[in-house]
């Protein structure tokens, strides 16, 4: 109900006293206002004030302080100090002593420094600082101000407030406690609980009590509403209580049960009214303490509400654990307490089981031979097998980061993955790795690691068994596998699998290619009809004859490697055949036939054929190439010393001897090209081209033939022996020129050469090098004969009446030798065409930048100094030489001599190594030093050549050591420098070849 506007009074109209107050405070405000600002301006114009008389002052004592008239500073202060504002005053020097100190006499105990204003300026004269003054004022003055203005605003206000107290006790009787009262009768009524109040007629002087009455009734209204609400609420709140799936249960302050819910009826097993009339501890497992559980309660009489495990007891005897939240209400001013219970006896077991579970873990992990280890940057826990696996103890363990212990080839990329794991990424969760032990040791062990989070912190959980003997075997059975690897893939196998009458099923596509025939074409013939292949019989007379393959021989077992098909192009495909029977509990229900295309292979085993043909000769090469070298160096020495004390009737004898002599040297360097091991001296070839285009001027001069060169501008260098190559260009040439009878055309090209083994499968090139030269050499002749083509590279076989059959097996064996390879064809036009594939070793492409190479005096030889440093052989002194010559053979250390009287050198021979060992340290002993020593690299029965420079290399690292021999049996000839040796002095030699690798060794 509205109530009318009336004409009653505003209570605001009446109630004066709250403009009063309202005046107070604003006046109140205003003058503390006034004050603050009054107190500001106040104190800005002081600190002005004070700050100009603390300038003024630093500048008269400007000058006496800088005469040292200190007196004059003390009158000057003591007038300055007159000013009342002036606490203290000190001065000070430039060197921060007190000068002056004085304090006012006006103060008797310390000013407070909420009252003081400390100023310090310096004091200068002539621009330059000699001083300093500090003063302290007095803010009395504003004090002073501020309380005689705070004294006043107080005042006034006692005045207002008293006249405040008289209006407002007559307006408080006379218009607040009359309403107050009908307030309090319409209360009494609602507390009657009389709902129904009538407003209307209520004698009241103020609208704004008018309306409170209006509010009232509304008030009571709605009261009567909520009540109504609140009964549907007890209803509601019943049925929630007996579906809540926890139990409920209200309990008085001594634990006595009120009220429960069906759920703690169910879990406890006791009726609703036996309940109640129990106390809570009545439910408790003896095992747990009472004075635990009272505690509980205390606890949340204390602080409100607690929370606590408890083990129960129903009443069939079961005990089990539940979760009690417990809290306090406080009804009707009585506390009370209502706790939520859950059954959590099955978590508890598993958490039980857990524990369990992690004790046997660490068991395990105590026990284990496998290392577990818990990391996040640092290990955090390691097991003494992590320990066994690093050496190191669990202590240091703990103190490393967990990639420290990796090898360091490997740490980069173990880091990474582990702190990527840290951070939940996606990483490998198995690998294998090397790790580093403490003594240094590598193993390598096999790595699981997984993310897990404990406590909110980021950690991984690792294992790791060490594999090193498994990881031996591995790398051992992998090198088995590459190996097996590598010759599947290089070759291509067919499939063809019968049924159990012999008759063709499948056929893969490798067979489709085999026998050029698709497999709807194959598939239902008879297997003699398909598998027909070609053998050659077996007198070598090179007779083909057919087989073809019944289903008996196949599942008996067939094996064959000797067959061979024919390519569209009449060229032979060799094959080698198997075949096995298909059996299910010994039931034959076919064959399979594997064929696989062994033509690259055959091609290799006749390379091979041919290698064994020439390797067959190398022991007998080398030692008569060996001892026929010896040999020439004596005979050789000897005619050229002849030579040189020979009459004039004597010099054309000895001279033809001489010519014969290299002849024979030059048979002798046929037969050790098929020595074992006899490594070419190899150079740095640079034009290939301009090489090969000498080659055949040189070989071809004097003939008809015409010779045509495509030599590609930007061949690559080479590194090999020219004088070996010479051989191999001097028998191919010789034998195209005698075959062209003088006349007819010789092409020569040669270009850059990519390998790719894939691509080139039959070329039987070594795959460690990418890049080659090929040069061709290709005339018009009438070819070679077919039957003869796959020998002519075999020793000693020739079709020359006066032939040695050398001349192809030395270029076969030298090509060889440089990790090349030889092979010839007939031109389908005409002709014969050879091919020879060159290595071009990686980076000599490259041309090198010139070194400068500054040579000191001490590393020049005496001999050379002597000479004024002049390098060429003519203005060498030999003269001043000592020469340690070491030879088993008698007669070549007399040669030796011979070569050394001759160039008047001193030297010194000895037969084996151990001699030339003690000569040379004897010699060093007396001071004296051998400028060069020659070794012979192979001796019977004593010390050779590279045990001797080791030996000597022990007494002088910067020894000069040449290496001598007629047969390079090792890599010491061609690859001296590798060795430690400074030159190679190759058998026979004359005694110019004596005195160049002199000059050479001593002047490098």
């Amino acid at each position: 109900m509205r109530m009318k506007k009336s004409k009653v009074p505003s209570i605001l109209n009446k109630f004066s006293v709250a403009y009063l107050v309202q005046i107070l405070v604003a006046f109140t405000i205003s003058g503390f206002l006034f004050m603050g600002v009054s107190y500001f301006q106040k104190n800005k114009t002081f600190l002005k004030e004070i700050n100009s008389y603390a300038e003024s002052f630093a500048n008269v004592i400007a000058y006496p302080l800088w005469s040292y008239d200190f007196d004059a500073v003390g009158r000057y202060t003591q007038v300055f100090a007159e000013n009342k504002d002036v606490y203290a005053v000190s001065v000070f020097d430039d060197a921060g002593k007190t000068v002056i100190s004085w304090v006012s006499p006006y103060s008797k105990e310390a000013i407070p420094a909420e009252l003081s204003k400390k100023i310090i300026k310096p004091v200068f004269f002539n621009n330059k600082k000699i001083g300093a003054v500090e003063i302290l004022y007095s803010k009395e003055r504003l004090k002073s101000f501020v309380n005689s203005y705070i004294l006043l605003m107080l005042c006034l206000i006692v005045v207002l407030t008293i006249i405040m107290l008289i209006g407002s006790r007559y307006l408080i009787k006379n218009y607040i406690l009359v309403p107050f009262e009908i307030l309090s009768d319409a209360i009494e009524e609602v507390e009657k609980g009389k709902y129904e109040y009538d407003a209307i007629g209520r004698d009241v002087k103020f609208r704004e009590f008018g309306k409170l009455l209006n509010e009232i009734e509304k008030m009571v209204n709605a009261i009567k509403s909520r009540e109504d609400e609140l009964s549907e609420v007890n209803e509601e709140l019943s049925i929630l209580l007996k579906s809540m799936p926890d139990g409920f249960v209200l309990m008085d302050s001594g634990g006595n049960i009120l009220q429960v819910n069906e759920s703690f009826v169910e879990m406890f097993k006791y009726s609703e009214e036996k309940l109640k009339n129990m106390n809570v501890m009545d439910l408790s497992d003896e095992t747990f303490s009472k004075n635990l559980f009272k505690n509980y309660l205390e606890e949340a009489l204390k602080n409100g509400l607690t929370s606590f495990r408890w083990i129960a007891k129903s009443k069939d005897g079961r005990s089990f654990w539940i979760f009690v939240r417990l809290s306090v209400v406080v009804l009707k001013g009585e506390k009370y307490f209502i706790a939520l219970v859950h059954d959590i006896d099955e978590e508890v077991k598993l958490q039980e089981k857990l524990k369990e579970s992690e004790e046997k873990f660490r068991a395990f992990a105590e026990n284990t031979k496998a290392a577990v280890f818990l990391y996040s940057e640092y290990f955090e826990y390691v097991n003494p097998a992590t320990c066994q696996i690093l050496g190191y103890s669990e202590e240091e363990m703990l103190k490393m980061h967990f990639w420290e212990v990796v090898h360091p080839e490997e740490q980069m990329l173990v880091k990474e993955r582990g702190l990527k794991r840290l951070e939940g990424d996606e990483v490998p969760q198995s690998y294998e790795f090397r790790i580093v032990r403490k003594d240094g040791k590598v193993r390598w062990i096999e790595f699981v690691a997984d993310h897990i989070e404990i406590k909110n912190r980021k950690l991984a959980l690792g294992t790791a068994i060490d594999i090193t003997p498994r990881k031996v075997y591995q790398e051992g059975l992998k090198q088995e596998k590459e190996k097996l690897a590598a010759t599947l893939r290089s070759i291509a196998e067919g499939v063809v699998v019968l049924d159990e009458k012999g008759r063709v099923s499948i056929v893969n596509k490798a067979a489709e290619k085999l026998f050029n025939q698709k497999e709807k074409d194959l598939v239902g013939l008879n297997c003699n009809e398909v598998l027909s292949f070609y053998f050659e019989d077996e007198l070598g007379t090179r007779e083909i004859k057919k087989v073809s393959l019944s289903f008996k021989e196949i599942i008996e077992g067939y094996q064959n490697d000797k067959l061979f098909l024919y390519k569209d192009n009449g060229d032979e495909l060799f094959v080698a055949v198997s075949g096995s029977p298909v059996r299910i509990n010994q039931k034959i229900l076919g064959g399979i036939v594997v064929i696989s295309d062994i033509t690259e292979h055959e091609i290799y085993k006749r390379e091979i054929v041919k290698q064994k043909k020439l390797e067959s000769l190398a022991t007998l090469a080398a030692g008569i190439a060996h001892d026929f070298n010896n040999l020439l160096q004596v005979l050789q020495g000897n005619i050229e010393l002849a030579l040189i004390k020979a009459s004039d009737d004597l010099k054309p004898i000895l001279e033809r001897a001489q010519i014969s002599l290299k002849k024979a040297t030059g048979l002798a360097q046929r037969l050790l090209t098929f020595a074992k091991g006899g490594a070419p001296i190899k150079k740095k070839i640079e034009n290939v081209g301009e090489f090969l285009k000498n080659m055949a001027n040189l070989f071809l001069a004097g003939s008809s033939i015409k010779t045509i060169f495509e030599i590609a501008p930007d061949l690559y260098p080479i590194e090999a022996d020219p004088t070996q190559l010479e051989q191999v260009f001097n028998n191919i040439f010789t034998n195209a020129r005698d075959v062209l009878k003088n006349k007819g055309t010789i092409t020569i090209k040669a270009e850059n050469f990519f390998y790719d083994k894939k691509k080139y499968a039959s070329l039987p090139l070594k795959e460690k090098y990418l890049k080659y030269i090929h040069i061709t050499i290709e005339d018009n002749g009438p070819g070679i004969p077919h039957e003869i083509l796959e020998r002519i590279f075999e020793p000693y076989f020739t079709t020359k009446k006066y032939g040695t059959g050398l001349g192809l097996a030395v270029a076969y064996s030298v090509i060889s030798k440089h990790e090349g390879y030889i092979t010839a064809e007939n031109n389908p036009s005409g002709g014969a065409i050879f091919h020879i594939y060159l290595p071009v070793k990686e980076g000599l492409e490259e041309k090198p930048k010139p070194k400068i190479v500054k040579i000191e005096e001490k590393d020049v030889p005496h001999s050379v100094l002597k000479k004024g440093g002049k390098e060429t052989i003519e203005d060498f002194d030999f003269s001043s030489l000592n020469i340690l010559f070491m030879d088993d053979e008698e007669d070549v250390r007399d040669v030796a001599e011979d070569f050394a009287y001759a160039l008047n050198c001193n030297i010194v021979c000895v037969a084996n190594g151990e001699d030339a060992v003690k000569e040379y340290k004897d010699a060093l002993n007396r001071g004296e030093r051998f400028d060069i020593v020659f070794v012979d690299l192979t001796v019977v029965g004593g010390m050779g050549g590279e045990e001797t420079l080791k030996e000597l290399k022990k007494i002088d690292p910067d020894v000069k050591v040449v290496v001598s021999s007629g047969y390079a049996h090792s890599a010491a000839m061609s690859q001296f420098k590798k060795l430690g040796f400074v030159n190679v002095l190759p058998k026979p030699y004359l005694l110019e070849d004596f005195k160049r690798v002199i000059f050479e060794s001593l002047s490098d």
